[in-house]
């Protein structure tokens, strides 16, 4: 019992650390270690946390979502203005995580949610 709440101390103090962090990025480049473990979630839902398919094509989603985040096409011009590269996993979610998860919480991945949540 002991070494289990030892253990699950442990998760918890890293998890804080984690999410200090991540409440810090605003970089154009984040690893999928660097996102919220809820994101982190929401990744493994909406595209298996890939970039890309093993045969190098891009994971795209049925109304042409983009990437690990499958960000929406709706999003695509703000992102290349604001310098974000959503083509590339670590620019896709730092656009994800630094404008849309800032801006909108999770909303702008209700439709996967029960899957994540």
């Amino acid at each position: 019992m002991e070494t289990l709440l030892s253990l699950l101390l442990a998760i918890q103090l890293a998890q804080e650390q984690l999410n200090n962090l991540s409440a810090t990025i605003d970089k154009k480049e984040i690893t999928l270690a660097e996102l919220p473990i809820e994101m982190q979630f929401i990744a493994l839902c909406e595209s298996g946390a890939r970039q890309h398919y093993k045969n190098g094509s891009l994971v795209l989603g049925p109304f042409k979502e983009v990437g690990v985040m499958q960000i929406h096409p709706v999003h695509f011009k703000r992102a290349k203005e604001l310098g974000y590269n959503i083509y590339t996993g670590i620019g896709n979610m730092a656009f994800a995580y630094n404008v849309l998860h800032k801006e909108n919480g999770l909303k702008d991945w209700e439709a996967s949610a029960k899957c994540w949540k």
